[in-house]
């Protein structure tokens, strides 16, 4: 990101192991020059991080001395506590440990937008065809209606940021109430919802994937269908059918992926897997440094 142009990289972490690293690399990196080091165990900012995070979680059992420790060992709440006092415009973490150990931590620090009662998780992915979009893979287990039509409308509304008109999908096992699940009434009266409160949006549903691709086999099944072409913006069921949707689509297609993008905090603030690329890491830094120009 640094020879991009794209940002100046705050790292988090010991300076003598983050040199070594460097050195081992042959990056053209310099602490201080185009990279700043921020040391857990010498913070320039330790006690407002301190004061901060205690004033935040004293009502939920952080004594001083806790909110000390969680601000040396911690490095996500250190992170989220930066970003919350200025020091840092956005965060990128998830690389060691648990997504939503890390969730947790910024949920305690940074607010929700306005309006917003639950975060969910957008993944994109770039093939040939085109951009696609999967919500919610890594958050909300099992989303109701309520929850589906809000995380519906905020990832449409992330998608116009990539300059791509959203088409919405709500998935399902079933074709327009062919179904008789609760998963199925669930995406149905969201999809009546969107209509009846969101007409600016393109959705429909609830559908199989195979008519949220091919226009043709929902001309079949419906004659006033909402949405003209494919979909490019998939909202599934539940948390297990879009995670394992988007990962079984990135390792067969071999696209371009970005996210997971954490939809609905006020502040930029993203959790990777495990398993990112270094590609990947590039890609949401951008995002970061775009998220903050549009930032209010």
């Amino acid at each position: 990101s640094v020879n991009a142009g794209i940002s100046t990289p705050i790292l988090i972490g010991r300076k003598n192991i983050i040199l070594q690293r460097i050195n081992e690399l042959g990056l053209s990196l310099k602490i201080d020059d185009n990279i700043e080091v921020i040391e857990p165990d010498n913070n320039p900012y330790y006690k407002e991080c301190v004061q901060t995070y205690h004033q935040l979680k004293e009502r939920k059992g952080v004594s001083i001395g806790l909110a000390e420790t969680y601000v040396r060992t911690k490095n996500t709440v250190l992170a989220a506590l930066l970003v919350k006092l200025g020091k840092a415009d956005a965060l990128i973490c998830g690389m060691v440990g648990h997504y939503h150990k890390h969730l947790d931590h910024i949920t305690d620090i940074l607010e929700k937008k306005p309006g917003v009662k639950k975060l969910a998780a957008l993944n994109a992915i770039a093939v040939q065809k085109g951009v696609y979009f999967f919500c919610d893979t890594m958050v909300n287990n099992n989303p109701n209606c309520e929850e589906i039509v809000a995380m519906t409308t905020q990832a449409a509304d992330y998608v116009k940021r990539f300059g791509i008109k959203p088409k919405a999908a709500l998935l399902s096992h079933s074709n327009f109430g062919s179904g008789l699940s609760n998963g199925d009434q669930k995406m149905s009266n969201a999809v009546r919802f969107l209509h009846d409160n969101h007409p600016e949006l393109e959705v429909e549903g609830e559908m199989q994937a195979d008519a949220a691709l091919l226009e043709q086999i929902r001309k079949e099944l419906i004659s006033d269908s909402k949405m003209q072409g494919e979909a490019n913006l998939f909202i599934f069921p539940n948390l297990d059918a879009a995670n394992i949707s988007f990962d079984l689509v990135r390792i067969l297609s071999d696209g371009v992926t970005i996210g997971p993008i954490l939809l609905g905090i006020d502040q930029p603030a993203h959790i990777l897997k495990p398993s990112a690329s270094v590609r990947r890491i590039l890609n949401m830094t951008a995002l970061c440094s775009a998220e903050d120009q549009t930032h209010d």
